[in-house]
This record gives structure tokens, C-alpha cells and sequence, in this order.
């Protein structure tokens, strides 16, 4: 077997092997778990959003007090 062949094979069979595992949790998982998880989800991405503007915040104002004690 010649190796395009060999790799049709294989793409077909990963195709497969996704595409049952797809359907498989939509008919196994219900819908409420989803909508919890999706929700909690952008819970920590906005808490992470925040998180990193305070960091940011905070890296600023150590700048600004290094540049006053240089400039004195």
C-alpha cells in the first residue's frame, strides 16, 4: 500500500473516530451541563480580565515610583 493511500486511510478514520465522539457527547451529555459550563467559563475569563488589568496596574505604578526615585 503506497503512502497517499495510507494517509487517506488514516485522515478517514481520524475523521471517524471525531466526528462519533461529537455526536456521542451531544447525545450523552445534557444540555443544562453545557449551559453551566459555558457560563462558568466566562465567569473565569472575566475574572481572569480583571486580574490581568490589575496586574497591569500594579507593574505601572511600581514604574512610575522606580522613575521618581531615579529622577531625585
Amino acid at each position: 500500500m503506497k503512502a497517499p493511500a495510507r494517509l487517506g486511510i488514516y485522515g478517514l478514520i481520524l475523521i471517524t473516530v471525531f466526528a462519533g465522539a461529537f455526536f456521542t457527547a451531544g447525545a450523552l451529555v445534557p444540555d443544562h451541563v453545557v449551559e453551566n459550563w459555558s457560563t462558568n467559563a466566562e465567569h473565569e475569563a472575566d475574572q481572569t480580565a480583571e486580574h490581568d488589568a490589575g496586574d497591569a496596574t500594579e507593574h505601572d505604578t511600581g514604574d512610575e515610583q522606580e522613575d521618581a526615585e531615579h529622577d531625585r
